[in-house]
């Protein structure tokens, strides 16, 4: 019987992103061209409006407008098109009014003509300095001119309304200006003479641009130069002619450099000019030839557009991330905006002429407060220009801290003697303040105050006592402050708290630490003892400069501090569980300060000599001010649109202003900086009408991962970033994914949410765990929790789901544990009766003492015991280090859980922990030793669910945490952080000290070029353990199979081969299944530089690691008398002394040795090879088809498509034994080497390759012939550099993620296959 035929299978593109490469502005929209697509923005929505596909096969390079109509030109490679711009009833649309037409070299430019009222023409630049005349109403060529220096350009510019008088500038490979006209003196041979040449340059020109008016030319160039001429021309009046060209005389005005890298393009202005580079930089340059703006948003590298206003008020650049920006020029912003001005305190006020300033404070927006040498505290209100003497105080001079909470107006100062002095504005009257109250907390010195909220108070003294303090104030304005407890402070070389946050409905207290430790202290009252110590502590995670600043938004905690980075934590049961560590740009060192805006996040700091004011959201500064650095007393203060900043240097009190209006728009936002290396999707998503969203995650050579979603908006297909993913210190190369298989009930990991959960109102859950690998040899570990159903984003933060990831447990305010006579008594009595409970614990003050151990420190919350929780704007400065934390928001805390061990500070009956958690950008992980069996890596401290209450940073939710969600209409998700290892060593730095993290020697010259994973379920149905394998291929020549363990965040190096003996490019696996129970053998994939594909059953040496991880699991359960534990999910017994000493959580080593499985170190040896390609193996894919047979198809960098066969015999003892049936090679299937294949149906496959095609071939499998493959279809694509594919299909069609420099999404209709190839 015969087969029936297929039906005819057909490539359409859906969707692409890139490199913007062209921009125009017409009125108020900006048309920009994308790939062949003509992409319309509305300027006052900053949104799309309109897209058309107008260019297929090539790129836009530039769009051009005629003056005097709607009409425009676009080109690009060797063609060009007009198109006509419609309006109508408020809705745009674009018109084609001609087909492609192509001519006979590459376009460098276009130029509208208009010799008459009735005539339209065109003049094109081509790359061999030949200019075409083209009639665009007859669709003819009028003229072609050919100069007589016909060498290759690099850029054109026509100058001229007529052809008459038209004169062509190119910028030649030889480094020179070249001008000649249309209509001048030719040669013999008829070819245009050169009228006038430009020289200087040191490389080949990039771009040019000359203005009418000032009748100056520009050129910038490869030597990173911006050259500017004055032309003279024989005649002054009107349009030069080609005799006045003829005659033309030029003088160089000005060289100048303000670009890193090469610079593209310039553009010439009235009042100043623009250039763009591969720097990504936008610079504005003055006609005296001084940067008044350098316009940085984008990211990675290339500006690759450029465009104007008509009216010069503002540009618009396009850029190799692609983003669209649009810049405002106005005076003010060119000005930057700042009015300063000297403060002098009056000599009537100061305690002598030798008194100076040596604090300054914001109270309020109007209030300046400023505290003296000699113990003065005055003010100064800044719109009347007054100064006030507060008070006189000899226990304030020399030596003074001074907090200030600005949402009460209350001021404490503390000072050397123990006294503490609090003030606040005088009701009704604000110019005035008064002494609410006076006493002696402490015998000695006061080191820190902190306001924890707008009525507590955390105040250090002496040998790392605490005191917290609640301020009772009656209407009457006097004030009574009860002790709620004291607080122990570890050990550190500056052993004060220098920020803090009280977060009473969780019962935490979270405070940073002058050492640049955080401490997590329990608030509950029954736990609130004489010097309680703290219930965790991540040591040094902010260097050794300190912790500035601890603020709260939602359930999100942020630090900040001076080792350049702020950090984003989790409460998560009563606990402070770091999620990720962000720098936001280079140099920016000092970070002291972050404030939360409605739709941004401000960092304060300090970049070298200046104070530096970084917005997250447009990634670029909005104050910037040289004040001489950070080391000094400072405040800035926002309110609105106007910021203010008070310093003191050289003993003077300097006063800025600045309105922050922003010169920057995004009209599109950016996707990656580089190249991408991989593509995997994900998931499909519903909006609510029931349309698809695309959920994928792509990677790049930026080091960052995407978490994306394609929607349709009003039809038009657009790419948002939900999440961007940081901590790879190299490119990251490859992704892969597999589904979580654990259990939502497993007790052993509550935070561990299943596969799919229905919640309601048609929503289900899903998550998968992904694995990203690249240079330096450094693999992560992410969860990807997504929403199915069709209901509102929202949900998935409010829902259930939420809780069922993080439970945490509520606990009512019924009874306090503050012993009544304890708390009568005054402060100073307290503190001496607690002297011998110091000295008892004085003897751990250093942290080579410390000494390490496993516990478990249960923290339950609080419910409102206290105030809100949101903390007021408050400023803390300290004299011998006078610079303020400035903060402006609420703060948190926590502590970690997981896998981590914790360290223990032993003292006479009394234990306190350290709980190990380090940023996987600022501290490296410990790598696996390659001459270790089963080494373990583990991770445990990286959880978080970004609710969608972060509503503040929406848009930048990848700047902050490890689980998050995103509003968007589209559909959910949220991601989370589980591991990070390298392959190499591990050791410590630098001896034994407990905060020391075992650091990473990764080999530099080891890179992960592939990855595939699958979890322990698809052996073993059933399996909840969370297990997971994922083979890696290296550029070290090896093949490395790991195991992960989600309970634990560990991963194990189960085993490796050398076999290839080259570089393996790629790895894949595909399920084998036998025997009359058809159980499961599990075999992998791998290829390399050698161009041979190996076979290896790794069956064995997962049902080792499976077995283990059972019995160990059964061991603990056991020791801790039940599943329900007190070591909490992936924690261990402390009985094992051999791991005390160091990181614990980061050194634990599991041994899978069961019967049978293979070590490393001993052989390892594939069961089957195939010869099937003359180089290296670019793609790799298999699919099982009937009868134990298999078909494997890859493509390499011989052009290759290769197709085999293969059976699968039997079992052989332990491993599968398998023959070759049938094999074809399609010799030069692609004009470039193949970088994707992918077997969609038995007899169909999709290749990728990087001559931009999809091809999609047919397979003829019939038993007895020849396997034969032939061509059904092909689609070009405008992903340049293609490096990889991903397939799936939705309702019935499927899709194909191609990606590269750029993202491209096509369709295969007439599919009746599916695409369940593994």
């Amino acid at each position: 019987m015969a087969r029936p035929k297929p039906a005819p299978w057909s490539l359409s593109v859906d969707f692409y992103t890139g490199q913007v490469t062209a921009v125009c502005v017409y009125n108020s929209h900006v048309l920009a061209g994308v790939g062949g697509n003509i992409e319309v923005f509305d300027v006052s929505k900053s949104n799309t409006v309109y897209s058309l596909y107008a260019f297929p096969c090539r790129n836009i390079h530039g769009i051009k407008k005629e003056p005097e109509s709607d009409v425009f030109c676009i080109w690009g490679e060797k063609c060009f098109r007009l198109f006509k711009f419609i309006t109508e009833d408020c809705m745009v649309s674009l018109q084609l009014l001609n087909d492609i037409i192509q001519v006979e070299d590459w376009i460098w430019d276009v130029h509208w003509l208009r010799e008459s009222e009735d005539s339209h023409s065109l003049a094109l630049a081509l790359g061999h300095n030949v200019v075409l005349h083209w009639d665009l109403v007859t669709q003819t060529q009028l003229h072609r001119e050919e100069c007589v220096e016909k060498c290759i350009l690099y850029c054109a510019h026509f100058i001229g309304r007529r052809w008459s008088c038209l004169t062509l500038a190119a910028g030649t490979v030889f480094n020179q200006v070249v001008f000649w006209t249309m209509c001048g003196h030719t040669t013999a041979d008829n070819k245009q003479e050169v009228v006038h040449r430009l020289s200087g340059h040191d490389g080949v020109i990039f771009g040019i641009d000359y203005h009418p008016q000032r009748r100056m030319i520009s050129s910038v160039s490869d030597d990173r130069s911006i050259r500017l001429w004055q032309l003279t021309f024989p005649s002054e009046r009107g349009e030069p002619t080609a005799e006045d060209w003829r005659g033309v005389s030029s003088s160089p005005m000005a060289t100048l450099y303000g670009h890193s890298a090469r610079v593209w393009d310039i553009r010439l202005l009235k009042n100043c000019f623009v250039s763009i580079g591969e720097d990504a930089t936008c610079c504005v340059w003055d006609y005296q030839w001084q940067i008044t703006q350098k316009l940085k948003g984008h990211k990675g590298k290339s500006i690759w557009s450029l465009a104007t206003s008509v009216d010069d008020k503002f540009v618009v650049t396009g850029g190799g991330d692609g983003s669209i920006r649009l810049w405002e020029l106005d005076s003010e912003s060119a000005q930057n905006g700042l009015i300063g001005s000297s403060l002098v305190i009056p000599e009537n006020i100061k305690g002598s002429t030798d008194d100076h300033p040596r604090i300054v404070a914001l109270l309020n927006f109007n209030t300046i407060l400023i505290m003296t040498m000699e113990g003065i505290l005055c003010s100064y209100f800044i719109t009347e220009e007054t100064w006030h003497q507060v008070f006189r105080d000899e226990d304030f001079r020399s030596y003074s801290l001074l907090a200030v909470c600005r949402s009460t107006a209350v001021v404490a100062l503390g000072s050397i003697t123990g006294t503490l002095k609090i003030l606040t504005q005088r009701p009704h009257f604000e110019r005035s303040l008064i002494i609410l109250y006076h006493e002696k907390i402490f015998p000695g010195k006061i080191f820190g105050l902190c306001w924890l909220n707008e009525c507590h108070l955390l105040i250090t003294g002496p040998d790392g006592v605490m005191v917290l303090m609640k301020m009772h104030q009656s209407a009457d304005t006097s004030v009574h402050l009860e002790s709620l407890g004291t607080l122990f402070l570890p050990a550190c070389k500056q052993r004060w708290v220098s920020a803090g946050l009280a977060m009473w409905s969780d019962g935490l207290l979270v405070c940073g630490d002058k050492g640049g430790t955080v401490h997590c202290y329990s608030l509950q009252p029954e736990q609130l003892t004489p010097l309680k110590p703290p219930d965790c502590s991540f040591p040094k995670i902010h260097g050794k400069c300190g912790v500035t600043d601890v603020c709260r938004h939602g359930n999100y905690v942020l630090t900040a501090g001076r080792d350049g980075h702020y950090r984003t934590w989790k409460v998560v049961e009563g606990k402070l569980q770091l999620l990720n560590s962000n720098k936001v740009m280079k140099g920016m060192e000092w970070i002291d300060g972050l404030q939360i805006t409605e739709d941004d996040l401000l960092v304060y700091g300090f970049h070298s000599a200046y104070f530096t004011v970084w917005s997250v959201k447009k990634n670029e500064k909005v104050i910037e001010v040289e004040c001489g650095g950070g080391h000094r007393s400072w405040d800035c203060l926002i309110d609105n649109s106007l910021a203010r900043f008070v310093y003191l240097k050289s003993k003077d009190v300097i006063l800025f202003e600045k309105k922050l209006t922003s010169s920057q728009r995004i009209l599109k936002p950016a996707f990656h900086g580089r190249a991408l290396c991989d593509v995997k999707y994900i998931a499909t998503l519903t909006d609510s009408t029931g349309v698809p969203v695309y959920l994928m995650a792509t990677c790049s050579e930026d080091t960052t991962i995407n978490i994306v979603s394609v929607a349709y908006n009003n039809g038009i297909p657009e790419l948002r970033v939900d999440h961007t993913l940081q901590g790879h210190l190299s490119s990251v190369r490859a992704l892969c994914l597999s589904t979580s298989c654990r259990k939502e009930s497993d007790t052993r990991d509550s935070q561990s949410s299943v596969h799919s959960v229905t919640c309601g109102d048609d929503q289900s859950y899903g998550q998968k765990i992904m694995f990203s690998g690249g240079g330096r040899a450094q693999i992560q570990v992410w969860c990807v929790h997504f929403r199915t159903g069709c209901a509102s984003l929202d949900s998935i933060a409010n829902s259930n789901y939420t809780d069922r990831l993080f439970k945490t447990p509520h606990f009512d305010d019924s009874s306090s544990c503050i012993d009544e006579k304890t708390s009568m008594a005054s402060p100073a009595e307290r503190y001496s009766s607690q002297n011998d409970v110091i000295n008892s614990l004085l003897s751990v003050k250093s942290e080579e003492e410390f000494s390490h151990g496993d516990a478990h420190n249960k923290t339950s919350s609080l419910s409102d015991c206290g105030p809100s929780d949101m903390t007021p704007d408050r400023t803390t400065t300290h004299s011998d280090d006078p610079s303020p934390t400035l903060l402006g928001q609420s703060q948190v805390c926590g502590s970690t859980e997981g896998d981590d061990v914790e360290a223990l500070v032993k003292v006479p009956e009394r234990t306190f922990s350290f709980c190990d958690s380090v940023s996987p950008t600022e501290i490296q992980e410990p790598e696996i030793d390659s001459n270790v069996p089963d080494q373990t890596i583990s991770q445990g401290t990286r959880t978080s669910l970004k609710s969608s209450t972060l509503t503040t940073l929406k848009g930048h939710g990848h700047h902050h945490g490890d689980i998050h969600t995103k509003s968007h209409d589209a559909g959910g998700c949220l991601y989370e952080h589980l591991a990070n290892c390298f392959l190499g060593d591990q050791r410590h730095s630098r001896g034994n000290k407990p905060w020391k993290v075992m650091f990473s020697k990764a080999d530099p010259e080891t890179r992960i070029l592939d990855l595939t994973a699958f979890s322990a379920d698809d052996i073993h149905r059933g399996n909840h353990l969370g297990l997971h394998f994922v083979a890696a291929a290296c550029s070290d020549g090896f093949v490395r199979f790991l195991g992960f363990n989600e309970s634990s965040r560990s991963l194990s190096l189960l085993q490796q081969s050398g076999y290839h003996g080259s570089c393996v490019l790629k790895v894949h696996h595909f399920p084998v299944r036998h025997g009359q129970d058809h159980s499961t053998k599990m075999l992998l994939l791998s290829a390399a530089t050698d161009g041979r594909v190996a076979i290896w059953d790794v069956t064995s040496l997962c049902d080792g690691y499976i077995h283990h991880v059972n019995v160990r699991h059964d061991q603990e359960e056991h020791i801790a008398g039940g599943p329900d534990n007190s070591l909490g999910p992936g924690r261990h017994s402390t009985r094992n002394k051999s791991r005390v000493t160091q990181h614990p959580d980061r050194s634990v080593q599991i041994s899978v040795n069961p019967a049978g499985t293979h070590l490393v170190g001993e052989d390892f040896t594939p069961v089957h090879v195939l010869k099937s390609h003359q180089s290296g193996v670019n793609s790799l894919h298999v699919r099982e088809l009937k009868n134990n047979r298999y078909m494997i198809c890859s493509g390499g960098d011989d052009n290759c498509l290769s197709v085999c066969v293969v059976t699968v015999t039997g079992v052989d003892g332990l491993l599968v034994t398998m023959t070759t049936d049938q094999v074809c090679w399609k010799p030069s299937a692609h004009a470039a080497q193949i970088t994707g294949t992918w077997i969609v149906s038995d007899d169909h496959i999709v290749t990728v390759s990087i001559d931009q095609r999809v091809c999609v071939w047919r397979v003829i499998t019939e038993t007895g012939k020849s396997l034969q493959v032939k061509l059904i279809d092909t689609k070009y694509i405008h992903v340049s550099d293609v490096s990889n594919i991903d397939i799936w299909q939705d309702r019935g069609k499927i899709k194909v993620a191609i990606c590269g420099e750029g993202l491209s999404i096509l369709t295969i209709d007439s599919v009746k296959s599916d695409t369940s190839a593994s």
